[in-house]
C-alpha cells in the first residue's frame, strides 16, 4: 500500500512552490530496496529502486534534467497475477525517456492488461508549468489530465477511495495553504514529514474491505487455516501504516520545486533490519535546478 500527495500550481508566487509531492512506500520489509540515488541512462534520474524485479522500477521519481517526474501506486487486489510485469518500470522508462507523455500514456493503456491493476501518474514541464496526467487502469476511461490544485492517490479503486484518501486530501490541503513558503522551507518539511508520519486510523472502512475481504493481511493455508498476518486491516487504514509485522512504510519522500525550477529531494528510509523492523530512518537531501547537468 503507497499513498501518493500532489499540490501544483501554474502561477504560485515568488516565496510559494508550485509542486509539493509527499509521498508513502509502503511495502514487505523483506523486499530488496535500493535507497533513493541516481541512476538512468545519463544518470540524471533521481529515485529509490525496487531490486527485487530485473532491471528495478521506482513508485517515485524525477529527471533533474527535465523535469519530469512519474509516481505509481498499486490498486490492491484480492490475490496477484506473478506472471505479469512488473509495475514499477512504468516510471523509470517515462522520467528516462523523451517520448511525448500522450504517446507514452497511449502506450501503456494498449499494454495494460499486462500489468496488475495500478494509478500511473505522469507530470511533465512545459514551458515552465507543470501538465500533469493520471492512467488508472481498471477505468474504461483511463487516462485522464489532472487540474492544478491537491490531489491525493493510494491504493484504492479511483472511484470508489478508501476514508484515508479523504482524510489525507483534507489534512494535506490545509497543510499546503498554512506552510505553503519557501522562506518557510525547513517548516514546510517538517509538516510534511509529519503528515506523511500520521498513523491515526481511519476505520472501520467498508470500501477497503469491499476492496480486500475482511481479512487482508493475514495468511492461509489451502484448507483455511490461518499461517500468520502481516498487517492488520486498520493500520492499512492509516496514511502511515505500522510495520510492526513485517509489511508497512519504509520510506517518505518529498518533492519542491519552486516556479523557477529549483528543486529539492529529501527522503527518509527505514533502516530495515529484517526480520526485526527498525525504528531507525535514514535521511538523504539533494538539492539543483531542473535543466543544470
Amino acid at each position: 500500500m503507497c499513498l501518493l500527495s500532489i499540490y501544483f500550481c501554474d502561477n504560485p508566487g515568488e516565496d510559494e512552490y508550485q509542486v509539493i509531492i509527499a509521498s508513502n512506500r509502503d511495502e514487505h520489509l523483506r523486499r530488496a530496496t535500493a535507497a533513493a540515488g541516481f541512476w538512468g541512462a545519463n544518470g540524471d534520474c533521481l529515485g529509490g529502486l525496487d531490486t527485487s524485479v530485473a532491471g528495478g522500477g521506482t513508485w517515485l521519481g524525477m529527471n533533474k534534467k527535465t523535469g519530469r517526474i512519474g509516481g505509481l501506486t498499486n490498486i490492491a487486489q484480492q490475490g496477484r497475477d506473478m506472471e505479469k510485469k512488473s509495475r514499477g518500470s512504468l516510471v523509470t522508462d517515462y522520467i528516462d525517456s523523451d517520448v511525448a507523455t500522450t504517446k507514452y500514456l497511449s502506450t501503456v493503456d494498449d499494454e495494460k492488461k499486462a500489468y496488475n491493476n495500478f494509478h500511473l501518474i505522469l507530470m511533465e514541464r512545459m514551458e515552465e508549468k507543470y501538465k500533469v496526467h493520471l492512467l488508472s487502469s481498471k477505468m474504461e476511461d483511463s487516462i485522464h489530465e489532472i487540474n492544478p490544485g491537491v490531489f491525493v492517490l493510494g491504493n484504492s479503486n479511483y472511484l470508489k477511495p478508501w476514508k484515508k484518501i479523504g482524510y489525507a486530501e483534507n489534512k494535506f490541503t490545509q497543510l499546503v495553504a498554512e506552510h505553503n513558503s519557501l522562506s518557510k522551507k525547513d517548516a514546510l518539511i517538517d509538516e510534511l514529514y509529519g503528515y506523511l508520519g500520521d498513523k491515526t486510523p481511519c476505520y472501520p472502512d467498508d470500501a477497503l474491505h469491499s476492496q480486500l475481504g475482511m481479512n487482508p493481511g493475514t495468511i492461509y493455508k489451502p484448507d483455511g487455516t490461518k499461517v500468520g498476518q502481516f498487517v492488520k486491516p486498520e493500520w492499512l487504514s492509516a496514511i502511515c501504516v505500522n510495520n510492526e509485522l513485517g509489511y508497512g512504510t519504509r520510506s517518505h519522500t518529498l518533492i519542491l520545486i519552486d516556479k523557477h525550477g529549483n528543486c529539492d529531494f529529501r527522503e527518509k528510509t527505514l533502516d530495515v533490519k529484517f526480520p526485526k523492523p527498525s525504528n531507525d530512518w535514514i535521511s538523504s537531501a539533494w538539492s539543483f535546478k531542473i535543466g543544470d547537468c
